[in-house]
């Protein structure tokens, strides 16, 4: 039969989309499965349709809290999971039925601690688009060479694409209160590994829904994406100092999303995150101007943004009003 797998799917106010997802797990060509539905606080009826659907199905598991987010529901499936294996699936997306089946094969036959599936992108006309990552064939991806890929924005950063061994997740877990959550669980994860098998083979849809705060404006998440850069910063500058370009890549594009995205009426002496961005730009003129990484248009906007950022910040609103 194989090893256990536990499966972990945070659940909050889905309930137009969550027996799709849990049925894709149930429906797998792998059986040894512990399918924990953690439900998150949900309001719209979602942790009723967890408990009907785990009257239909002896492997899932059924946990109800209190709303936390969704880096304290997987936190809560990590706790009482029992499977040599662990596995995240986010409960409006949907996956292939021989996804873990494909994993559990590599993870067994290869000396890897944690392997990755393809994936794509759907929408809610059932219109598939390819993933921006670009990989056509299996192979290994060591920890710092994936760790530059997610500087600079080729990598794949999900959660949910990836199967682990336990050991390597008893002492980590996802931060919470904090947005874009996989990518830091990805900046401490790599350090603990030699690498990622990755699997070409597409197994994971990720489900774009309209309004969803990645396709939204300003918001906490545009805030978090600049500290989680940081962080991203932090980590090369420690343990990988020859990716520190890599790295501050991503800050710079995150920092110049912050300051194009912001409210202009904010943009002020009173916001303190605003001025220490403002002038980690001043001081960062020279690396800007020299880092092989970044395009000519964001070298060009974030230098401008250095003198002018009230009016590159209104120009920019006015350019995207116009498009719409």
């Amino acid at each position: 039969m194989g090893d256990l797998i536990s499966i972990i799917v945070p659940v909050y106010n889905v309930k137009l989309y969550l027996e799709r997802c849990v049925k894709s797990i149930c429906n797998q060509t792998y059986l040894n499965l512990q399918i924990i539905l953690v439900d998150d606080g949900s309001t719209d009826g979602s942790g009723q349709v967890c408990d009907n659907l785990a009257e239909q199905d002896s492997r899932i598991v059924v946990v109800h809290k209190q709303n936390g987010g969704l880096s304290d529901a997987r936190n809560a499936g990590l706790d009482i999971a029992q499977g040599e294996y662990i596995g995240f699936v986010d409960s409006d997306d949907f996956i292939e039925k021989e996804m873990y089946q494909i994993l559990y094969n590599k993870i067994k036959n290869t000396d890897a601690e944690v392997v990755n599936i393809g994936y794509r992108r759907v929408d809610e006309n059932n219109t598939f688009f390819p993933s921006a990552v670009k990989r056509k064939k299996d192979a290994f991806i060591s920890n710092k060479e994936f760790l530059r890929e997610l500087y600079l924005f080729e990598g794949d950063v999900s959660a949910c694409t990836k199967l682990y061994k336990k050991h390597i997740l008893e002492k980590l877990r996802f931060k919470k209160n904090i947005c874009n959550e996989d990518l830091v669980f990805m900046f401490e994860l790599l350090p603990q590994i030699k690498g990622i098998e990755f699997v070409a083979e597409i197994g994971y849809n990720y489900f774009i829904r309209s309004g969803s705060i990645s396709n939204s404006g300003y918001s906490k998440t545009i805030v978090d994406m600049v500290k989680n850069a940081e962080y991203g910063m932090e980590l090369a500058q420690n343990i990988y100092p020859d990716l520190m370009p890599c790295a501050e890549n991503l800050y710079y594009v995150q920092v110049l999303n912050y300051m194009l995205l912001l409210p202009s009426n904010i943009m002020n002496k009173d916001n303190s995150f605003y001025l220490r961005c403002l002038k980690q730009i001043k001081l960062s003129r020279n690396n800007i101007k020299n880092n092989q990484f970044l395009s000519k248009k964001n070298k060009y906007v974030l230098l401008v943004i250095s003198f002018y950022p009230k009016m590159i910040n209104r120009f920019y609103k006015l350019i995207k009003r116009g498009k719409h």
